[in-house]
């Protein structure tokens, strides 16, 4: 959860939280303990940069129906497009 949180911040373009000092922290019972948490945020990214999202766009309904009738993925199309458009390898990304 903290990674998917810094990457929301840092996609809005701010800045991380600063740690607070373990000094600084007020434990409430004696079996509270501070624990130190490391995040490697690059498989992260990776996997975020991978995520699917959605795209609307807009065909003849007669495209449609005939992508339909034919059995098309639309969404497999449309991938393949853009990265044609874009000149990237069909297996990159």
């Amino acid at each position: 959860m903290l990674a998917f949180r810094l990457l929301e911040l840092e996609e809005k373009g701010e800045a991380f939280p600063v740690p607070s000092l373990p000094d600084h922290i007020e434990l409430e019972d004696s079996t509270d303990r501070i624990v130190f948490v490391d995040v490697f945020l690059p498989p992260y990214k990776d996997a975020a940069a991978n995520k699917s999202v959605t795209k609307n766009c807009s065909i003849p309904k007669w495209m449609r129906d005939a992508g339909d009738a034919a059995g098309l993925n639309y969404s497999l199309l449309l991938q393949n497009a853009v990265k044609e458009a874009l000149r990237i390898e069909a297996n990159s990304q």
